[in-house]
């Protein structure tokens, strides 16, 4: 069984986990949290799959999401993460952290295993 160490699994595992962790003392609109509910979502799918560059890219894109520095005059109030994305957030960081690393690790070097393999053909 490949170790997240290995080929890049363990840079994407470390970014997820510090934005997933980050991601909690975020204050952001419904709207933007019901935007990046989604992106978690399809951050835990592509770990599923074993998609490393899918989850990467996912990872990317859940740090520009983060809050701003400027407020507008008139802007929607902010909020902290709703209940079911604080709790699939924290499902996603245990997940990351060891909870159920083999699984993921197992998954997602399949999945770069076979970006390798269609690289050399």
């Amino acid at each position: 069984m490949t170790d997240w160490r290995t080929g890049g699994l363990e840079e994407v595992r470390q970014d997820a986990v510090s934005v997933l962790q980050d991601m909690l003392s975020w204050r952001l609109s419904t709207a933007r949290w019901d935007s990046i509910a989604g992106s978690v979502e399809a951050l835990a799918t592509y770990l599923d799959l074993g998609d490393l560059a899918a989850a990467r890219d996912i990872v990317i894109q859940l740090e520009l999401a983060g809050p701003v520095r400027i407020t507008r005059i008139g802007a929607l109030p902010s909020q902290p993460p709703p209940p079911p994305v604080r709790d699939r957030v924290n499902q996603l960081i245990h997940r990351l952290s060891g909870g159920d690393s083999r699984a993921t690790a197992a998954n997602l070097n399949e999945g770069e295993e076979g970006a390798q393999a269609g690289e050399a053909s």
